[in-house]
């Protein structure tokens, strides 16, 4: 099923030592969590996600962000951070493949561990205008998700439209950060230089 076991020693690598029926205590419990949300988290890195986005859009045209999609983003907990920049990084990849992956999506981002809904959620309806044509509208509720039945900043989002337009393929990111409740209507005018 992908999972990855990891078994840790006491004294080893900064984790307490405990005696049988030993009862924890609350710097023990303390040590305990930061070093199970470390393990679980990975490495962090010490951009939040809205400095990585932009970092990334910057490097790529192609990602867009549509008006305030990532206004919420640096609210998921700090352990879905890497979430994020992979989920982020998948997209960047997907843009300079111009979505021939030569295979499924589904199987794409299950190479980077990362989840793809194609149902439920929210339905986010995107306009996109070049040159004050329509040259996009769609209706879709596509994510990628980490987490469910949790707090919403456990179990964030990246909600985006991948889309093939004669001036390029473009990834718009439509919302990035928790769980959230609720349709969404969204418009974006592409730059035609």
């Amino acid at each position: 099923m992908g999972a990855n076991v990891v078994c840790f020693e006491q004294e080893k690598d900064g984790w307490p030592f405990l005696k049988r029926r030993q009862r924890l205590d609350q710097p023990s419990a303390n040590v305990v969590t930061q070093l199970l949300l470390d393990a679980i988290g990975g490495e962090e890195k010490p951009d939040n996600p809205s400095a990585y986005i932009a970092d990334a859009v910057a490097s790529c045209p192609q990602l867009v962000v549509v008006s305030n999609a990532v206004a919420s983003c640096d609210l998921v907990s700090k352990q879905r951070y890497r979430f994020v920049r992979d989920g982020i990084d998948a997209l960047v990849e997907l843009i300079g493949l111009k979505g021939q992956i030569g295979g499924t999506l589904e199987d794409f981002f299950w190479k980077w561990k990362l989840d793809l809904a194609q149902s439920g959620g929210d339905n986010i309806k995107l306009d996109v205008y070049l040159d004050g044509r329509s040259v996009h509208k769609e209706t879709s509720c596509i994510h990628l998700k980490k987490g469910d039945h949790t707090n919403p900043q456990n179990c964030p989002r990246i909600y985006y439209q991948a889309v093939a337009l004669p001036s390029g393929y473009y990834v718009f990111l439509l919302y990035v950060g928790p769980h959230r409740e609720g349709d969404l209507e969204k418009i974006h005018h592409l730059d035609s230089t």
